[in-house]
């Protein structure tokens, strides 16, 4: 995907972002996975980014950590990974400060 911009491109005109975002309201597991792994990826690049502050992703994780369901640590994994990556954008960082997403990860991972 990062060696072909085109291809970049057709999925930002596509909206994968938010279409990967409406996905983590479900309450799959194995989906949980693979869209947090998948947003992990398109997090390397700028467009991605600017996609992510328009769903509100960190609001949208921390729905679903916060969650009734259990959350499998494969995905409290992968959260941590991607907001590691999007921790970068001063304006995503904010928001996970203000979603309080560091206690959040914190206690998922002792459970």
């Amino acid at each position: 995907m990062s060696e072909n911009i085109s291809v970049r491109a057709i999925l930002m005109e596509q909206k994968i972002v938010t279409s990967l975002a409406d996905c983590l309201e479900r309450q799959d597991k194995e989906l949980l996975d693979i869209v947090l792994n998948y947003l992990r990826d398109l997090s390397c690049f700028k467009e991605a980014i600017h996609g992510m502050i328009g769903v509100d992703i960190t609001s949208k994780i921390a729905e679903v950590l916060k969650g009734g369901f259990p959350v499998p640590k494969t995905a409290i994994l992968a959260s941590l990974y991607l907001l590691f990556n999007i921790a970068f954008n001063t304006e995503l960082r904010t928001s996970i400060i203000g979603n309080g997403l560091i206690s959040v990860i914190t206690k998922c991972s002792r459970t």
